[in-house]
């Protein structure tokens, strides 16, 4: 397949490897899911020993940069080598990574960011707003650093576009809009209603859990019944509700979808914007895309769009 490039980098000759005879991939990126995954198998002539990067661009477009985390390599009869590989993007390393616990005073996302451990290959969105404190607990990650900073920050949920760029507001420019009616193989819809929580309550400082409580009613309509009890979340010391409706709509994340298959990729990204035509109707119009997953063999390449529907998007229910 001509129009994609896989790039390999091994890692104690800093040497590269470039491919194009890709026998199938399988590229996810989602909203939620603070990294891209790919999964590639591929024909080289050369021997990969200690490879440590890989780079993916389809159709010009680099999709996918970060880590090698496995690779298997079997030699073929014709003496040419089918190697599999598995990678996340660079971005992964946010939600592995713990800073030090601590309150961070007047900072934007890429004080954030920068301030508490250094990571190649990761950029952010510029010039965000400052908050008067993000509070890194024990335990936490920078990814979840980056949660609380864009909740108190935007009321918003991040995400990563581009190969490895954090961001925490929808790109009010350069984000690409597309449309949709030839290239259509199928569209669906669906809900996931797996990781809904019906009820929170918040520990005070007297032990009490009745002063913090907080229902779902989009869980319990539906007779789902699923309790949670927290101790008091120091993050949200002024706001300590907040604790409550964060969790609460990162319970509803994702619970109702629609998607589109196409013929090919044309270089979409999440929260770019698109149009789904099918049979003269609307099925999609001018929705955020907010998961891509992208699938190639030697039948060509077949790109899946799916728009949620939930507390984040700002429309629980599909229209």
């Amino acid at each position: 397949m001509s129009n994609i490039t896989a790039t390999i980098i091994e890692a104690s000759s800093g040497s590269s490897i470039t491919c194009q005879d890709v026998v199938s991939l399988s590229f996810n990126k989602e909203w939620y899911t603070p990294y891209s995954t790919l999964s590639i198998t591929l024909l080289s002539d050369t021997a990969l020993s200690d490879s440590n990067e890989i780079t993916l661009i389809i159709n010009s477009k680099i999709i996918h940069d970060g880590p090698i985390y496995s690779l298997e390599a079997e030699r073929q009869a014709d003496g040419r080598f089918q190697i599999s590989i598995y990678s996340k993007s660079y971005t992964a390393a946010l939600g592995v990574n713990q800073p030090i616990p601590k309150i961070n005073s007047d900072v934007n996302l890429e004080d954030i960011l920068t301030s508490n451990i250094t990571l190649p290959n990761i950029s952010c969105e510029a010039d965000t707003d400052t908050v008067n404190y993000v509070y890194i607990l024990d335990k936490d990650t920078l990814w979840d650093a980056i949660v609380a900073y864009s909740i108190k920050a935007y009321d918003s949920y991040p995400f990563i576009r581009g190969a490895n760029t954090v961001r925490v507001t929808p790109p009010d420019s350069g984000y690409s809009i597309f449309s949709y009616s030839s290239e259509v193989l199928t569209t669906s819809y669906g809900t996931n209603l797996s990781n809904l929580i019906s009820k929170i309550n918040m520990k005070d400082f007297d032990e009490s859990y009745e002063t913090y409580e907080l229902e779902n009613t989009y869980a319990t309509e539906r007779d789902i019944i699923r309790e949670k009890k927290i101790n008091y979340d120091s993050q949200w010391l002024s706001e300590p509700e907040a604790a409550l409706e964060k969790r609460v709509k990162y319970s509803n994340r994702a619970t109702s979808y629609k998607a589109v298959k196409v013929l090919g990729y044309s270089g979409e990204d999440l929260f770019d914007k698109f149009t789904v035509q099918v049979d003269g109707s609307s099925f999609i119009r001018l929705k955020r895309i907010h998961r891509i997953h992208i699938s190639a063999n030697q039948n060509g390449i077949v790109t899946r769009l799916y728009t949620y529907f939930d507390s984040y998007s700002g429309d629980i229910s599909i229209s």
